[in-house]
């Protein structure tokens, strides 16, 4: 619950009333004191990030999800898209936990923030070629080579 009116008195009010019925609370006025913080979040798709100073400064949680919002763009919401479900293909085509971890760290090294970045690449499309390539090959040599694939042989398909 979150009590945010002009009087400091009625805050704190609401706040016990919400404390005593075993509910978190938090004043407007008063965030150090309540019962759950409030971070500074910046969401892309299935991405959040979050910076919080536990009330110490607001101001700096504020600039810091500003410095968020510039360094992960827009272009973060398709990658985490496109990363949970090539994790899906992954985990059904490869049964051994260790050998998918390696698959998923491959293509953590993939360039595929410059294409989406680009705007010149349809996520969906691209979704499409790397499952494809993901089930045709699904080891770490295949994985590798999906990824001299973005490097070079993207860019004349007119992704980048």
């Amino acid at each position: 619950m979150f009590a945010a009116t002009d009087d400091a008195s009625v805050n704190a009010q609401v706040c016990a009333e919400a404390e005593a019925l075993g509910k978190f609370a938090n004043a407007a006025d008063d965030g150090a004191g309540g019962g759950f913080l409030v971070p500074a979040a910046v969401r892309r798709g299935r991405l959040t990030l979050a910076v919080s100073t536990a009330g110490a400064s607001p101001g700096l949680a504020a600039a810091l999800r500003r410095r968020l919002e510039e360094a992960f763009g827009e272009e973060y919401a398709p990658y985490v898209e496109l990363l949970h479900e090539l994790r899906g293909i992954v985990q059904l085509a490869v049964p051994e936990t260790g050998q998918r971890q390696e698959l998923f760290r491959g293509m953590l090294e993939w360039e595929l923030l410059p294409l989406l970045r680009s705007g010149r690449v349809d996520p969906a499309d691209l979704r499409a070629e790397l499952a494809r390539r993901v089930l045709q090959d699904p080891t770490p040599g295949g994985i590798e080579a999906i990824g001299d694939w973005l490097r070079v042989d993207a860019r004349h398909l007119g992704y980048e």
